[in-house]
């Protein structure tokens, strides 16, 4: 047999594994994208269940609206030993306002602002008594 002859044996199976191979790497790539996907989406919904906001809620309401619930959520956790009696009630207050549907819808900024305002005395509180220490 001529080398040339040789040469095209050899080519046409390793087209078909290149062909073979090229397709399980797209499989694996789809599912390896669809389990990054998934752990995305679990870890997203586990860092808003921690900060008090449900997934349903997501398009209901502005910037102003999360980080106001983030935040009252993260003050009564970690510091709302350090909040006076009013503080503490209007935040919860807030926090229930906020978990409702109609009630979500009626918060205003200045609501807003009014518990970014306690979260952030609260947090320098917080560092008042951690300085001192």
């Amino acid at each position: 047999m001529k080398p040339d002859a040789l040469d095209g044996l050899c080519q046409k199976p390793m087209k078909y594994s290149q062909i073979s191979f090229g397709f399980s790497l797209v499989q694996l790539n789809n599912c390896m994208n669809q389990f990054k996907d998934n752990r995305d989406t679990e870890q997203a919904t586990q860092w808003l269940k921690q900060n008090g906001i449900k997934l349903s809620q997501l398009h209901e309401g502005d910037a102003e609206l999360f980080q106001a619930q983030k935040l009252a959520t993260r003050t009564l956790k970690d510091c709302g030993s350090l909040l006076e009696q009013n503080q503490a009630h209007t935040l919860n207050n807030f926090l229930k306002q906020a978990s409702n549907k109609k009630l979500r819808l009626k918060i205003t900024q200045g609501q807003c602002f009014k518990v970014m305002n306690i979260a952030k005395q609260a947090q320098r509180r917080m560092a008042k008594l951690s300085k001192a220490r």
